[in-house]
């Protein structure tokens, strides 16, 4: 394992210092391997030896589904259960994980009788993951064949995920971001239902986050100002307690700062000129206000049923995934600009007032639309637009 690690050492520094030189599938396979090694040393995944993981072959059907399982941290279930599969195709070494996949709904097989034996593509493997999440396809969350998008919004499809030429590398890539992306009911991240079940720890997570090389969790701090129940917060770790805290009715940032991890926001919080980005799983479950901000999102934004993102006299750049739940609200007013440069999913409601609100929808951004966008303001799009809803009339 010292050997492995001492050659991912290299490739990282080597990556670092010229990544200007480096082919994109270089980079990628580069990262795979390094959430290989963290996703193994949470029991997660498992190569063809202890420090082989064969990432530049693709995934067979059955590799994929055990893979997913072990991702799951359901091996030790899997394995020890009665579970059954109506399968003629599957060897018997992996009858457990099909039974196991197939009784949990993971799996419905290509047909009534067989599982299939071929490789599996990157629709095959998100569907899996989607219905690990608590998406149900066959009640409209999704198409199975089709899961690019809902993927995308919810931050289980990186960029640099190859559909195209689906290997192992891409599966652990698909799986370390699934560890991030929140369930469907939104009440926790794939990563906090395994900690709770105690597959892993927070602090292994940690240690497995810093070979993969994300941020490590900030504790929860208390140090904020607060008067009359409004907590007046710095940093993340003073956002993390104001959530926490009973003391605390409505949150507001006293300084610009980003946001690297993911957080549910069910008190309102006020955001007043100053530059905020996120880079984690937000949802946001009451009302939040921007006025004369600058935004960036760079990681996933999840409105719920119940909230409410007002954008005011603000620039709000989308960048990565944004969805809005049914029940959920988005508003640009007075001035306010959303921006979408990546994937805008809307199954609420979009208001964009006459009084200076503005929907821009770029180049090769994509947008959603199955809810209602009650647009008075501008509206451009220069992207893809599709869903069942009305789209507004353009108005640059």
């Amino acid at each position: 394992m010292k050997r492995a690690n001492r050659f991912i050492s290299v490739i990282m520094v080597f990556a670092f210092c010229f990544a200007m030189l480096i082919p994109a599938s270089a980079a990628s396979v580069s990262e795979a391997e390094t959430k290989a090694v963290a996703l193994k040393q949470l029991n997660l995944f498992k190569g063809v030896s202890d420090t082989e993981f064969d990432l530049g072959r693709a995934p067979t059907r059955t590799e994929a589904m055990i893979m997913l399982i072990r991702v799951l941290g359901k091996e030790t279930e899997a394995q020890n259960g009665g579970f059954k599969h109506p399968f003629t195709d599957v060897e018997p070494w992996a009858d457990k994980y099909i039974g196991y996949a197939y009784e949990k709904g993971l799996t419905k097989g290509v047909s009534a009788t067989e599982f299939g034996s071929g490789n599996a593509d990157s629709d095959m493997y998100l569907t899996f993951v989607l219905r690990a999440l608590g998406y149900d396809d066959s009640k409209g969350d999704f198409v199975w064949n089709e899961p690019d998008t809902l993927a995308k919004s919810i931050g289980i499809l990186p960029s640099n995920v190859d559909t195209s030429n689906f290997l192992r590398a891409d599966v652990a890539i698909i799986s370390w971001a699934s560890l991030k992306a929140s369930m469907k009911d939104g009440s926790q991240s794939l990563s906090g239902k395994l900690i709770a079940a105690g597959v892993f720890t927070a602090a292994q997570y940690d240690a497995a986050k810093k070979v993969a090389g994300d941020a490590v969790l900030v504790t929860p701090s208390d140090t904020y100002e607060l008067k009359d129940g409004i907590a007046k917060v710095k940093d993340l770790a003073e956002l993390k307690g104001a959530l926490e805290s009973d003391k605390v009715k409505e949150i507001e940032f006293a300084k610009g700062f980003e946001i690297t991890e993911d957080l549910t926001v069910n008190k309102n919080l006020l955001i007043v000129e100053m530059d905020v980005a996120n880079s984690g799983v937000l949802t946001l479950k009451t009302q939040v206000t921007l006025g004369g901000v600058n935004f960036e999102n760079k990681g996933n934004i999840i409105v719920a049923n119940g909230g409410f993102l007002g954008v005011y006299q603000t620039v709000f750049n989308n960048r990565s995934n944004f969805t809005i739940e049914t029940g959920g609200k988005l508003e640009m007013d007075r001035g306010g600009e959303y921006k979408n440069f990546g994937t805008l999913i809307n199954a609420g409601t979009i208001t964009v007032t006459s009084n200076g609100g503005n929907l821009f929808n770029a180049a090769k951004a994509i947008l959603e639309n199955n809810g209602v966008i009650d647009c008075a303001g501008y509206y451009n799009n220069e992207g893809t637009y599709s869903g069942s809803g009305k789209e507004p009339t353009v108005k640059k």
